[in-house]
């Protein structure tokens, strides 16, 4: 009688995670940056031009309570004190966040005289940013996205969650300076949660610009609660975009136009407007896509409006 013998292979593949790193001012920089460690062939990176070779899933952490200076080629003609270099992808996004203690992680560029972009991104998706701070330089986009950014799959894939724009104006300010807060070009697609952005302007309200949300030629954005202050403009939408909004509060505005809507707008909570200057909504080439009604309340020391947009 034959005996066969049956040999079971097992098999066990090991996913990898992505990988971890990390930037933090104290460090020599002469590390790899995969390890929060200040010296030595693994220490965290000390500049955010030494963020390369990302791939998807990576997370890069930035240690709170630093502040990053330095401006670099943004890869577009311009500069920016951090660019986001590639794509994650479906599933693996690549993130960049905060780690430690303290306040968040500020990228400023304030001090730049040639309008440097804080946060600048083209071309790119499956990106999330968060817990991290901005103050632009006052003559470009504190957080600035073009390109097909986001745009990939069926949209929205790149995400900006818990950002302050501290202020965006600085040695790059001029009377006819465009002191853009949050600002996307082209056909980019973003989903925001939880932003804020003040200053964007000239402190005495001067210059023709100075919005702390802006949307431009066929972008798009989904915002999930924000606050917007002390600029001449809370959103300005040109024509061709699409934007809903959620939970947005707009208050101490020290120029004309509280809200310049072009494009394709859809509201819900409606958008509250406390202690402005200005006093009107110009309101042009507007669809909106809410259910049936959309209510904007602006309110300040002498009036309040309610305007109804009825579908």
């Amino acid at each position: 009688m034959k005996k066969f013998i049956v040999f079971i292979l097992l098999v066990f593949f090991s996913i990898c995670p992505g990988q971890e790193y990390y930037l933090n001012k104290a460090s020599t920089g002469s590390g790899d940056g995969t390890t929060q460690a200040l010296s030595g062939p693994n220490a965290a990176w000390k500049e955010t031009a030494e963020i390369t070779g990302l791939t998807p899933d990576d997370t890069i952490f930035f240690n709170k309570g630093d502040t990053w200076t330095a401006i670099t080629s943004n890869g577009a003609g311009g500069e920016a004190g951090l660019t986001i270099p590639t794509s994650g992808s479906s599933g693996n996004i690549i993130t960049f966040d905060a780690y430690g203690t303290g306040d968040d992680p500020l990228i400023d560029v304030n001090s730049d005289p040639n309008g440097a972009y804080g946060i600048y991104y083209d071309d790119v998706d499956y990106i999330l940013i968060q817990n991290i701070d901005v103050r632009g330089s006052g003559n470009a986009g504190a957080v600035r996205g073009s390109g097909t950014a986001g745009s990939a799959g069926d949209g929205y894939t790149f995400e900006i969650r818990n950002v302050d724009i501290l202020s965006n104006w600085g040695a790059s300010t001029t009377p006819t300076s465009t002191h853009d807060g949050f600002s996307q070009q082209t056909t980019s697609e973003v989903n925001y949660f939880n932003i804020t952005a003040t200053n964007c302007s000239e402190p005495n309200g001067t210059g023709s610009d100075g919005q702390c949300f802006t949307l431009h030629a066929l972008s798009k954005a989904n915002v999930y609660t924000a606050n917007f202050s002390e600029s001449i403009s809370g959103i300005t939408n040109t024509s061709g975009t699409t934007a809903y909004f959620e939970d947005v509060n707009i208050h101490n505005m020290i120029g004309g136009t509280i809200i310049g809507l072009g494009g394709i707008v859809d509201f819900n909570d409606g958008i509250i407007v406390i202690n402005t200057a200005a006093s009107y909504i110009p309101i042009n080439d507007l669809t909106s896509e809410a259910d049936s009604l959309t209510v904007l309340t602006i309110r300040n020391s002498t009036m309040v409006v309610i305007i109804l947009i009825i579908q």
